[in-house]
């Protein structure tokens, strides 16, 4: 895992530096970016795990039911949302 967190933590920093900037763009409403960059993350892990050891029809059916959710999810956060990013986590 030494090896598997460290690209995780970066995916998830140039994931939130591109939220952010999409928000100053104007191309997605203002959202708290780290929080979305984390649950993005998260869904994408999930989807992943079907990848490997499910079937396509499994991580068809999987991701096509969880991205609307997702979606709609992070379109309803709005900037002032309490962080519920708990501090510490990154390796850095």
């Amino acid at each position: 895992m030494d090896q598997v967190y460290p690209f995780i933590d970066g995916m998830e920093r140039a994931l939130n530096r591109l939220l952010q900037r999409a928000m100053r763009n104007g191309d997605i409403p203002p959202l708290p970016a780290e929080q979305a960059a984390i649950a993005f993350m998260t869904f994408l892990d999930g989807i992943t795990v079907e990848i490997i050891y499910g079937s396509s029809r499994r991580y068809k059916r999987r991701l096509e039911a969880s991205w609307p959710v997702f979606w709609h999810g992070i379109h309803h956060l709005n900037e002032e949302a309490q962080s519920v990013v708990p501090k510490g986590d990154l390796t850095t």
